[in-house]
């Protein structure tokens, strides 16, 4: 009779493996933002389970080397986790709870296949593998005139994930026709058009996704717009030169004339009053 409840208690203990199931989903993020991959598993005696818990993320190959592992005994909340990583990588979330996200530095986010594995009583094991996906906002590297052909082009390098719309705007604003010969080429988040282009002409090239919109002007150096720009310039300048000359050579006038007030020794200030004296004439009995 001992020995029966002894085994039903084994029993009890344990987890089957099919009993244990682990959920992940695939993950978009920006780059240049950290990332979270999401993991989170389940099994019948998730109530009651007080066996130890081993996580393991692996990357690209799920027979490769797990940078990421962490274990668990679930009889007490108190306990930590004790996980073995590197500061690129931490566990997100509480095993005890059944969550096991994994969360990745900025700069470490490398786009891939990652797998998600929980073990539970050392030897059920259930592995699920989910994509990160890096996205990239539409971005303009480079518009320049290429001259090496006939006719001329003008190339438009620009990057985005997805890849991006792109659109050639006219002067005006308005998109160029097809009948332009427009050339586009994509290479992974890469993206290259170009356009015939004639002297004289002004043009806009747009990328743009669900992730935002970029856009770059090409104006050549010689337009009549930019020349018109450089006369009124050169003529505002002339004009603020003349203002400032006049005010200048007012101001110097005005200096010289109160110099010219002011005496230039203490002493000369007597000279310059004004002398009043009495003169006695003869009466003119005694002229006689």
């Amino acid at each position: 009779m001992r020995t029966c409840v002894l085994l039903l208690l084994v029993t009890a203990g344990t987890v089957p493996s099919s009993a244990l199931t682990v959920h992940v989903s695939d993950v978009n993020v920006l780059r240049g933002q950290e990332a979270v991959l999401g993991c989170s598993f389940t099994h019948q005696k998730q109530d009651r389970y007080a066996g130890n818990i081993e996580l393991s993320w692996i990357g690209r190959k799920k027979t490769g080397p797990a940078f990421l592992q962490c274990h668990v005994k679930n009889d007490s909340s108190a306990l930590p986790v004790d996980c073995f990583a590197t500061e690129d990588y931490a566990l997100a979330d509480d095993l005890r709870q059944g969550m096991a996200s994994l969360r990745i530095k900025h700069d470490k986010v490398s786009e891939g296949k990652y797998f998600c594995q929980v073990t539970l009583d050392g030897k059920r094991e259930v592995s699920k593998a989910l994509m990160l996906n890096v996205q990239v906002r539409p971005a303009i590297l480079n518009l320049s005139l290429i001259t090496g052909s006939a006719p001329q082009r003008l190339e438009c390098l620009a990057e985005g994930k997805p890849i991006p719309n792109i659109t050639w705007l006219s002067a005006s604003g308005s998109p160029l026709t097809t009948t332009l010969e427009v050339q586009t080429l994509s290479t992974g988040s890469f993206l290259n058009s170009s356009v015939p282009y004639e002297q004289q002409d002004e043009l806009t090239c747009r990328v743009e996704s669900e992730l935002g919109r970029a856009e770059q002007t090409y104006r050549p150096a010689n337009t009549k717009r930019d020349v018109v720009l450089v006369c009124r310039t050169v003529a505002a300048a002339l004009l603020l030169l003349a203002i400032g000359g006049v005010i200048v050579h007012r101001l110097r006038l005005r200096a010289r004339n109160r110099h010219a007030q002011i005496p230039q020794n203490p002493g000369d200030a007597d000279a310059l009053q004004t002398v009043y004296s009495a003169l006695a004439l003869p009466e003119a009995s005694a002229c006689r």
